[in-house]
């Protein structure tokens, strides 16, 4: 599954860099594996395109977010970002925590935490919802 969710994310990346949206900055805003998807957009855009990347979106908001804490990826993402990088964690999510962790996927989750990256603004939901 995450797999096909970051082919996805190269998908999207490329449909961005081309401006089928128009010349107006986008908003993402993605929950569970489509925070992640956007996460790898982004990131794709950063790694491989740089200054053309930068101004096609505005606003990221990632909820519940199933992409890693490395603050190199965050920092990268940001530098795309012109506008708010949100990520949306609840440390209460327990079954993102069980998920995750009997996948062994990523043992530092997006969303069971803050990233604590500059620009990155970390907001904890806990509360909100009841699970994932």
């Amino acid at each position: 599954a995450n797999q096909r969710v970051e082919a996805a994310g190269l998908q999207l990346a490329e449909v961005l860099l081309t401006r089928v949206h128009g010349e107006r900055p986008v908003t993402l805003v993605g929950y569970s594996m489509g925070a992640r998807l956007i996460f790898h957009a982004l990131l794709s855009m950063a790694e491989h395109h740089g200054d053309k990347a930068r101004g096609l979106v505005d606003d990221v908001i990632l909820l519940g977010g199933t992409m890693g804490r490395d603050p190199h990826e965050w920092r990268l993402v940001r530098s795309v970002v012109c506008g708010r990088l949100v990520n949306g964690y609840s440390e209460e999510d327990w079954l993102l925590a069980l998920f995750y962790r009997y996948k062994s996927w990523e043992l530092s989750v997006a969303g069971l935490g803050p990233v604590g990256v500059d620009g990155v603004e970390d907001v904890d939901v806990s509360g909100v919802g009841e699970s994932h």
